[in-house]
């Protein structure tokens, strides 16, 4: 269901969102906290607290939202103003009750009402003020959820008073671990970084320093997954060293999706574009219908995993629901691309390099194609397809479609083997999660890995000469096979491998992955290249004494010290855990966690 809307409300000043209750909370400059559910489309009774509001904030745990005060009330005139005092006012709601207590503290001299407010991670809120005339206000900070309401202006690492100018912006990042504060009314649009862990500021930087200049209006955003800020059409780092200009193409605003690996950037015509924040290539554009209408610099990202979109127009709000309008239709070149989806059901194609491809939510087709690549289907029911290489696929919550395609692919799993049911079903394997987990249904895959073990996807079964043959492995790994065995000339990997692949030194095991054996062994790549020995044969007699491990997901290293009695028989440890060791519950370790690209 498309939850986008467009709705009349005039005199909006700010606007959060309440995960708790599915609520997006709206300030107005006429005294009230509108409450509207973007699920039901209709407005909750208001919150009337008078005056002229500003921003506004909610705690972690969603019990309170703070309202910044505009109006302020005179405590102290005299001829001298310097020695003014007014009484400024901050609400707290307790959003069970809808209880209001204010919350209240002296601005001096020139200093006027609250202006904006954040709430970091720990609850540590911040607050700017206005100013009559121009000039600096300290930067201060309580704690939202005290019952004693004190406020502290915030000291630097030399003890000195942190002031900003006033009516300056506050703009969390999504885990509100950090908060970009813009600092107005000065040309060099100064930006600070405030780091909750840090308990102060911890970076800060200007636009002279990239030869421009700009009046901070508010429009900012941060991304604490990409390690990203973006104002005024830069993107910047969290040292305020440039990622990328992107005000030279137009693009004056812009808000961060819930992944942070797009920018919904916007121009001053109002259109929107989905801008990749790692290539800094546009990869789609919103309807103009649909943005057309919003202000430039007003977007703010909305709801469970980001799924709205949320602007001002001249007569209200409009919403974009991005599980409906995002849907990204992706295509990666020859080099190892990140590619990602958002909330709706896209479809995303590697291409030839070693890529990694998460679809995040909604119902997402997945294509590695070329290159070992790394497939990641996040929620939804997802369809996986490995292509032509060595594969990771993860299907993620949800029913999944996983099939590696050639090579020796792996499905990872969260936790222990005991957990999932695991059957075979002609040619195809169905495993079953937890509770809530959903169920998987997976065609050529050849190994699953789960919490500290790696196992072949099928059961090993004893062949008639005394060997355990891995028949999904054995096909994954040699394609002529596959073919014949397609074909119907053979009836099975395991028909071929006694009748001939045993004899041609080919590898009964998928854990065993020759083509990782010989990339990562250049010595045994040249003897086999010569027709001195094959890498299987070398692995059996040789290989594992040395050290070299048969996979990437495989540490022969590692098996031994962790289990001296195997190491003590003077055992293959490969031959040991597949023969016992799986059975007994021993743990494997990765070998090489860039042997997939990201892993």
């Amino acid at each position: 269901m498309d939850l986008s809307s467009k709705v009349d409300l005039p005199g909006i000043a700010g606007m959060v969102y309440d995960e708790k209750r599915d609520l997006i909370y709206f300030t107005t400059r006429t005294g009230t906290v509108e409450r509207w559910s973007p699920t039901e489309q209709k407005f909750l009774s208001p919150i009337k607290l008078g005056g002229t509001l500003a921003d506004l904030d909610i705690t972690a745990d969603g019990s309170y939202l703070l309202v910044a005060q505009s109006n302020t009330t005179a405590v102290t005139v005299s001829d001298f103003w310097w020695n003014d005092r007014y009484k400024d006012t901050i609400h707290r709601i307790n959003l069970d009750t809808l209880k209001v207590q204010d919350l209240n503290f002296l601005a001096e001299g020139q200093e006027r009402g609250t202006y904006d407010i954040a709430i970091a991670g720990n609850d540590t809120a911040l607050v700017t003020t206005d100013f009559s005339g121009s000039g600096w206000n300290p930067l201060r900070w309580f704690d939202a959820d005290a019952n004693a309401f004190i406020t502290q202006p915030l000291i630097n690492s030399q003890g000195g008073t942190v002031t900003v100018r006033q009516s300056s912006y506050l703009i969390p990042s999504e885990n509100n671990r950090y908060i970009l504060i813009l600092e107005s009314n000065i040309s060099n649009a100064q930006m600070q970084l405030y780091d909750v862990q840090a308990g102060n500021i911890v970076s800060s930087g200007d636009l002279y320093a990239f030869n421009s200049s700009g009046f901070n209006n508010g429009s900012g955003d941060i991304s604490e997954a990409r390690g990203l800020a973006f104002n005024l059409g830069y993107a910047f780092d969290f040292k305020f060293s440039l990622a990328k200009n992107l005000g030279a193409q137009g693009y004056y605003s812009g808000e961060f999706s819930g992944t942070g690996n797009y920018l919904f950037a916007q121009r001053t015509s109002g259109e929107v574009v989905i801008m990749d924040t790692h290539s800094w290539t546009p990869v789609g554009i919103f309807a103009v219908d649909d943005t057309a209408e919003i202000k430039t610099g007003s977007l703010e990202l909305m709801g469970k995993d980001g799924r709205y979109l949320v602007g001002q127009t001249a007569t209200g709000f409009a919403v974009l629901d991005l599980a409906e309008k995002l849907k990204l239709d992706l295509t990666g070149d020859d080099r190892a691309n990140f590619i990602s989806g958002e909330l709706a059901a896209d479809t995303l194609r590697g291409g030839a390099g070693a890529d990694t491809i998460s679809g995040f939510g909604g119902d997402d087709q997945l294509f590695g194609d070329d290159g070992r690549d790394v497939l990641n289907g996040g929620a939804g029911n997802d369809t996986l397809n490995g292509g032509n290489s060595d594969d990771i696929l993860i299907g993620g919550a949800g029913d999944n479609v996983l099939n590696g395609g050639a090579g020796i692919d792996v499905v990872r799993y969260d936790g222990p083997r005991s957990n999932y049911q695991i059957k075979v079903d002609g040619n195809q394997v169905i495993v079953t999660g937890p509770a809530g987990t959903g169920t998987d249904t997976l065609t050529g895959v050849e190994l699953l890995q789960f919490d500290h073990q790696v196992t072949p996807v099928t059961p090993l079964k004893m062949l008639e000469n005394g060997t355990l043959f891995d028949e999904a492995g054995y096909l994954g790994q040699y394609a002529d096979v596959a073919a014949v065995v397609a074909s119907g000339a053979l009836g099975s990997g395991a028909e071929h491998y006694l009748r001939y692949g045993q004899y041609e030194g080919r590898s009964p095991f998928g854990l065993f992955n020759a083509n990782y054996y010989l990339e990562k062994n250049p010595d045994v790549a040249a003897a086999v290249k010569a027709g001195i020995i094959g890498a299987w044969q070398h692995f059996q007699q040789y290989g594992w004494r040395e050290g070299r491990d048969p996979s990437a997901l495989f540490d022969v290293s590692a098996y031994l010290q962790a289990n001296p009695d195997v190491q003590a028989a003077g055992m293959n440890p490969l031959f040991h855990y597949l023969a016992n060791g799986m059975a007994e519950g021993r743990a494997t370790s990765v070998a090489d966690v860039d042997y997939y690209g990201l892993y």
